[in-house]
């Protein structure tokens, strides 16, 4: 359903692999809304 387009998933933040700490204090300061996602 995502590959064809029928359902769309809103991706609000991504952070690097790296950044992984930055990411996590993001989401426990509720610093973030919609998904938040760790790029390789």
């Amino acid at each position: 359903m995502i590959e064809s387009g029928k359902i769309k998933i809103d991706v609000a933040n991504r952070y690097p692999l790296q950044d992984a700490g930055k990411a996590q204090d993001a989401l426990q300061s509720r610093k973030t809304t919609g998904s938040t996602i760790l790029l390789p």
